[in-house]
């Protein structure tokens, strides 16, 4: 079996959110992307699991952008959700961008760090799936 370079596996992850897109849309894809992964992943490692990946991605985010300090750290709850996409939304284009491929990167390696590279590949793929019909469909509206 070859090897998986963890840098193109995070690429993957990342490439959910379109860095073309505009805040509103880069927001939702990362909610969108982030709820396929809760539901894949809670079976395996768990909500509280998933929670604390989350928490720490998102910390790691943080530090390079100062604007996600306001985030709740808590995902699943509603709450939480609306104020990430509300913060990404009001963000001009490239920092929304950064800012959510910053959060799913460092969710990928921390995931890839508890799990390896082979498992964490074969844990996201549904939720790449998902993002790849998501993004088909998009494009297939007027």
């Amino acid at each position: 079996m070859p090897k998986i370079r963890p840098a193109v596996i995070a690429v993957t992850l990342a490439d959910c959110v379109s860095k073309d897109a505009d805040p509103p849309e880069i927001a939702a894809d990362l909610a969108a992307t982030l709820q396929d992964v809760e539901s894949t992943l809670s079976s395996v490692i768990g909500a509280r699991g998933v929670a604390a990946l989350y928490k720490r991605a998102l910390l790691l985010a943080a530090s390079g952008h100062p604007w996600l300090s306001g985030v709740p750290s808590e995902w699943g709850t509603p709450e939480a959700q609306t104020t990430l996409q509300t913060v990404i939304s009001r963000q001009p284009p490239e920092q929304a961008a950064s800012g959510a491929h910053t959060i799913l990167h460092n969710f990928q390696s921390l995931l890839q760090a508890l799990v390896g590279a082979p498992l964490t590949t074969r844990l996201l793929q549904p939720a790449l799936t998902h993002y790849s019909q998501r993004a088909t469909a998009q494009d297939r509206r007027p």
